[in-house]
């Protein structure tokens, strides 16, 4: 249904006096200014008019009904049944609702349209839809504006008695309320508007908060405060996580639920952990069973007057004492009488008084003239400046002092005061040789402070120089009255230097502020001095410069120190870097040679008997036992480096320990001990490295079995508490001495040394055992008794989830084996040893064809189209192993064919991060220098099952 529109005319200009006409038109301007804010039309529809039409068309059993409001020269339709769109829209004079607004006191009726010669011309009367009848009540506010009308109209003429009269009228009245109600709910609705803007454009924290701590509500001042980007970041905390001190927090609630409305102030934490103090304006609002429903209130930051209150008080105490100490007369006198509210210990010698006695009295009283003594200290208070003037006061004892006064009026426990100085004057001469004397102590003074300290006056001119700045006397006389830049000219020193100092100096005396800077320069001998200057200027009681202090602090041993430092630095980090290179270049040394020992040794236990067989046997098992060495030195470097980065994960702490078990259970048997596995009732979990935790439980138990002659090994866990979780590994072995704890996790040591020494081994798993404890944060304990055992202790933060037993492991595809000639394979490497182990071992699985650098295999390429090949990265030659790798992808005859062939990386650097980068540049699988014959075929099997098609290297 259309809902009409508002027109906007421009009134014609007010009479010049105060016509009725005037007052008609100030009294409409008003009607539609409130009806603007009753009954907007963009406002509309109203659902509650459409239902008052609807109902008031059945109850006065009419055609039509209509709800309307008069506009400045149109009426438009809020709602009505039975009207045509022609009836909507009608100008304001030909409108029946018009004749309604006359007699606002009462319901309109005309019982016959056409019978009213107001309307013998009327189109919906005479034509349209010929209306017979029309009723209306007219839509009064309760201050006395009619907006509009409630009207009926029928087709027909007909009777509307005083019954109907009513209901119509309180029709009226209720599209009267429902417009009051839109107009409340709008009311309310920009209130809280304007509340909630109000709120985020308080600069205070303002909050609501359970008695739990939850934050309920909050401001973007409150979480700007506590240091939250976001409010909703901040209501997920909690309020009493903030607090510094729990005792501040339980007070302050304790206060707030038994005296009610307590404002308080302390300190809370910041999100980025600064502190910072806040006074609470709190009010607790209560249920009506009286139970603290909610906390209001209030957060303002007073860190800043925290501080300056401090300040303050330390403030006050340094004046305090600087009164207290003065070696002069001071005193604080009352404006009005002139009696003495304070007096410091030297006032108090001078006059002969104690301090009780001379307080309260007048000092005007011990002037020889009292009148005058008042008319002086009166006029520092006239002229409201400082006074200096000398005058004659009588001790207790009835001798005369002359003393030079200095007098200031000041403010004083609130009240009108006089700061008042008194000097000693009376032996004129005596004080004029004390003065120099003074003079002589401050100059020699300034002269022993190791600070280059000099003054300049307003001109940049020196008054004064002191020795550490010039050492030579003469020289320095000379500086005096001469501007930096002259005696530099004058010396023939660096004018650009001294010139940008003498312009730092003016600036200073311009801007009236202290400024700082660093400077170097070079002296005739070529040596370069570093200083940072400060200048500081000293106004006078006008406010202008009256003279500079600037000193210089010598940075020079300061910045050797920072240049020390960082050739420290670059030294320790070329050491590092030197450390790296020699232990992967000693890797690859070992690694190379051991290769080839190792695997003819395995070649040889698989093909010999007897005695060869266990020669054999002990060349394979001391191998193995020099790479275990290898990469533990390894570990332990990387690790001391910095170079492991755990990779943190859930680790259930059953699981390690049942495959440590299966491990070393068969070991401790075979050497005749009992292995007790005490697995714990509940499921414990840790956030740490799982293969990191394995690691440091193996060496526990492989020391524990290895210590161990006879008794028990046990391997066990328990939840020591809340937070921490620990594995015990015990033995009954050889335990330790005391004196050798403290070196217990020192790489390399072991308690029997030397000639002496009893078991095998580096000395290297505990080291790496602490490393790995300290990078997960974990704590590794131990406690031994020579000759009775030990028992070492691995301490974890326990892994607090809803989880329950770990995750079912999905077995590996088992790799195909290979049985017969899987084709050819090209081996690149330039060790004559390893060449002859990888063609012994890689027959008759493969078909190699072994050449020791790149234009041999390149040539073999050119001749044979490879089915796989491994290439050592170290060829000794020009190209190494991975450039060999690019061109035979990118070049390799036929053209694309090895862009599908495997390629294996085969080194002996074997740092922990070589697989990966092997892998990035093109190799589909990487084998570590030495390698058994089975890791080999592995290595083979992973690249010729798992290898996709590789794009040809740029």
């Amino acid at each position: 249904m259309p809902l009409g529109r508002t027109f906007h005319a421009v009134m014609p200009a007010p009479p010049s006096r105060d016509t009725p006409r005037m007052q008609d038109v100030r009294r409409e301007q008003e009607r539609e200014q409130i009806l603007d804010r009753y009954a907007p039309p963009d406002a509309l529809p109203e659902p509650a008019f459409d239902r008052l039409t609807r109902l008031a068309a059945r109850a006065f059993e009419v055609p039509a009904a209509a709800v309307t409001f008069a506009g400045e020269e149109r009426w438009w339709v809020a709602s009505c049944v039975g009207l045509g769109e022609e009836a909507q829209d009608m100008e304001r004079e030909k409108a029946f609702c018009t004749h309604a607004l006359e007699e606002v006191e009462r319901v309109t009726v005309i019982e016959d349209l056409r019978a009213d010669e107001r309307f013998e011309d009327h189109l919906h009367v005479h034509g349209g839809p010929q209306f017979r009848f029309y009723a209306g009540a007219p839509l009064v506010t309760a201050d006395d504006h009619a907006l509009g009308a409630f009207c009926v109209l029928d087709h027909a003429p007909r009777r509307f008695d005083s019954d109907d009269r009513a209901h119509l009228h309180d029709f009226a009245r209720l599209a009267v309320e429902r417009v009051e109600q839109r107009r409340t709910e709008a009311a309310r609705r920009t209130s809280e508007e304007q509340y909630r803007r109000l709120l985020e454009d308080l600069p205070v924290g303002v909050y609501r908060s359970t008695p739990d701590g939850r934050f309920l509500e909050a401001n973007a001042a409150m979480a700007e405060l506590l240091g939250y980007e976001r409010v909703e970041t901040l209501m997920r905390e909690r309020a009493q996580d903030l607090y510094v001190n729990d005792e501040d927090r339980a007070r302050h609630h304790q206060q707030l639920i038994t005296e009610g409305a307590t404002p308080a102030e302390f300190p809370l934490r910041r999100a980025d952990g600064e502190v910072v103090w806040v006074r609470d304006y709190p009010r607790a609002v209560l249920e009506e069973g009286g139970e603290v429903d909610h906390f209001d209130g209030v957060l303002v930051d007073v860190t800043e007057r925290k501080r300056a209150r401090e300040a303050l008080r330390a403030s006050e105490r340094q004046y305090r004492q600087l009164f207290n100490r003065a070696n002069v007369p001071v005193m604080i006198l009352r404006s009005g009488d002139e009696r003495i509210m304070e007096a410091n210990a030297e006032a108090c010698r001078t006059y002969g008084f104690e301090r009780g006695e001379l307080v309260g009295t007048s000092l005007t009283e011990r002037t020889a003239d009292v009148e005058s003594g008042r008319k002086e200290v009166r006029r520092i208070v006239e002229e409201g400046g400082t006074r200096n003037f000398e005058t004659v006061h009588y001790r207790k004892d009835g001798t005369p002092v002359h003393l030079l006064v200095s007098g200031s009026p000041i403010q004083y426990e609130g009240q009108e005061a006089i700061l008042y100085f008194g000097q000693n004057v009376t032996a004129r001469r005596r004080m004029e040789e004390e003065n120099e004397e003074w003079r002589a102590f401050y100059e020699n003074t300034l002269d022993n402070i190791p600070l280059e300290i000099v003054v300049f006056d307003a001109e940049g001119r020196f008054l004064y120089v002191n020795e550490a700045a010039v050492p030579e006397e003469e020289v320095r006389r000379e500086m005096i009255g001469e501007t930096d830049l002259e005696y530099a000219r004058r010396r023939g020193r660096d004018e650009q230097a001294v010139r940008e100092r003498y312009e730092w100096i003016m600036q200073v005396v311009e801007e009236k502020q202290e400024k700082q800077y660093e400077e170097t320069l070079t002296a005739s001998d070529g040596s370069r001095k570093h200083h940072r200057r400060v200048a500081a200027p000293v106004l006078d009681d006008d406010g202008e410069v009256d003279y500079v202090i600037g000193y210089s602090i010598d940075l020079t041993d300061q910045k050797r120190v920072e240049e020390k430092l960082v050739e420290a630095k670059e030294e320790a980090e070329e050491l590092a870097r030197l450390k790296s290179t020699f232990l992967a270049n000693m890797s690859h040394e070992i690694r190379t040679p051991l290769a080839s020992i190792l695997g003819f040794a395995e070649v040889l236990v698989e093909e010999t008997e007897g005695k060869q067989r266990e020669f054999a046997e002990l060349i394979e098992q001391g191998g193995e036992r020099l790479s275990e060495t290898l990469d533990s030195v390894l570990d332990l470097a990387r690790l001391e480096a910095g170079g492991f980065e755990p990779e943190f994960e859930t680790v259930f702490v059953q699981s390690v320990m049942q495959e440590a078990a299966d491990l070393y259970a068969p070991m401790a048997e075979e050497k005749g001990l009992t292995f007790e596995l005490d697995l714990p009732e509940d499921e414990l979990r840790l956030h740490a490295d799982r293969a990191g935790v394995g690691r440091m439980v193996a060496n526990l138990l492989s020391n524990a079995i290895k210590f161990t002659k006879e008794g028990t090994v046990t391997l066990a866990a328990r939840r020591a508490s809340e937070e921490r979780v620990e594995l015990h590994v015990s033995d009954t072995g050889t335990g330790m001495e005391e004196d050798f704890r403290e070196h217990l996790f020192e790489a390399f040591r072991q308690e029997s040394s030397g000639l002496a020494r009893e078991h095998g081994g580096a000395g290297l798993g505990l080291a790496i055992t602490r490393r790995l404890a300290d990078v997960m944060d974990a704590e590794v304990r131990v406690k031994s008794r020579k000759g009775e055992g030990s028992t070492f202790v691995l301490s974890f933060p326990e892994l607090r989830e809803n989880r329950t037993g770990p995750p079912p492991r999905t077995p590996d595809e088992p790799l195909p084996d290979f049985e017969s000639d899987q084709g050819q394979l090209l081996v690149v490497e330039d060790n004559r040893d390893t060449r002859l182990l990888l063609e012994r071992v890689l027959s008759p699985a493969w078909t190699p064809t072994v050449v020791s650098g790149p234009e041999e295999a390149f040539a073999a390429a050119e001749e044979t189209a490879f089915d796989a090949a491994i290439v050592d990265i170290h060829l000794g030659a020009e190209l190494n192993g991975v450039e060999v790798m690019q061109h035979l992808r990118r070049e390799g005859r036929p053209a694309g064919h090895y862009d599908h062939v495997p390629f294996v990386a085969l080194t002996a650097y074997a740092m922990p991060e070589d697989e990966e980068q092997f892998r990035k540049v093109g190799f589909d699988a990487y084998l570590a220098k030495p390698f058994a014959r089975e890791d080999l075929l592995a290595a083979l099997r992973r690249a010729t099952t798992e290898a996709p098609p590789h794009e040809p290297p740029a």
